[in-house]
Order: structure tokens, then C-alpha cells, then sequence
């Protein structure tokens, strides 16, 4: 179950040049399968995606706006090549606006909890693309908890600058 909320800015041409701010909410259900041999652990995931993009003021030349029904798919990859080394990706798409995100990132393991590391992103949709490369802290256990943040420098259609991440799992 992934649940996702974000908030994002843009100028509309339809609009007369006009702020529009949107607010998305999404919600994916992928039941999967998680296989784990030779210390490579692998997890697939796949089921329905649903998003809904609110637009102020509504911009009627925006693709996005209003609620999406589609299929995603996800897999993910975790490898330690040596007891204090990591290395993992992610792929997830969707066929709501063609969009997927992959990410790769590198860690050392500090103080025998934690990884740090690089870390490069890159997302796309039918309307946008953007890449982000930066520094990794994951592994961080809270109960049956693991907590990711980074921070990274993102460069794209929409955004460019600093931009701080957060994440929240499950333990496997």
C-alpha cells in the first residue's frame, strides 16, 4: 500500500500566465513477492493506482486535473556486497500520464544502524521529467520501522534547487 500527497506550483498558458497550485493525492494497492538468495533481496509489486489532482484556480488545459484509475508496477533491488556496503534500485511506472521514477544509491554502513551515500533519481510523465543527485541516510529502525531522508539537488522541467525527502517502510 503506498499513499502519497504533494503539493506543486506552475504557471498555465491557458490561464493567461496565472499561478495555478496543485494539490495530488494518490493511493496504490500492489500485493507482491519478495525473494531473498545469495544476500540479494528482490521485491515485485503490482495492482491499481489511483490519483487525484485538485487544481486552484482550475486550469482546464491541464491533463492532470481531476481522478485517474490505472496499473502500477514497482520492483525494488537490495544488495550488500560486503558487510558494510550497500547498493540499491527501484523502478515503479505507471499508466496513469506514462510516469515512472527509478532510483539507484550506493551506502557504507556508520556506527554498524545506518547507510550513507549517493543517490540519483530520475522521473518522468507524459509532461514532465526531472533528475535529482544527492546524499542517502537509510536504514534509520524505528519499532518495526525503517526511515529514509536525503538530500539532493533536483534539476528538471518544474523544479530546480534543494530539495529534502523522507520515507517510511515496513521491515521486511
Amino acid at each position: 500500500l503506498i499513499t502519497t500527497r504533494g503539493f506543486y506550483r506552475y504557471r498555465s498558458g491557458t490561464l493567461g500566465n496565472s499561478d495555478v497550485i496543485g494539490t495530488m493525492n494518490a493511493v496504490a494497492v500492489m500485493p507482491g513477492v519478495h525473494f531473498t538468495r545469495s544476500g540479494v533481496t528482490v521485491t515485485v509489486y503490482a495492482g491499481l493506482d489511483r490519483q487525484s489532482h485538485a487544481l486552484a484556480p482550475d486550469d482546464p488545459g491541464n491533463a492532470a486535473r481531476g481522478t485517474h484509475l490505472g496499473v502500477r508496477g514497482a520492483a525494488e533491488l537490495w544488495f550488500e556486497p560486503t558487510s558494510r556496503t550497500m547498493v540499491t534500485g527501484a523502478l515503479t511506472m505507471t499508466t496513469i500520464a506514462s510516469a515512472y521514477a527509478l532510483r539507484a544509491a550506493a551506502g557504507w554502513r556508520l556506527f554498524d544502524k545506518v547507510y550513507l551515500g549517493p543517490q540519483a533519481q530520475f522521473f518522468g510523465a507524459d509532461n514532465y521529467r526531472q533528475w535529482r543527485l544527492g546524499l542517502h541516510l537509510t536504514g534509520v529502525t524505528l519499532l518495526k520501522f525503517e526511515l529514509q531522508g536525503g538530500l539532493c539537488y533536483a534539476s528538471g522541467d518544474k523544479c530546480n534547487g534543494l530539495l529534502v525527502q523522507s520515507g517510511v517502510s515496513r521491515k521486511h
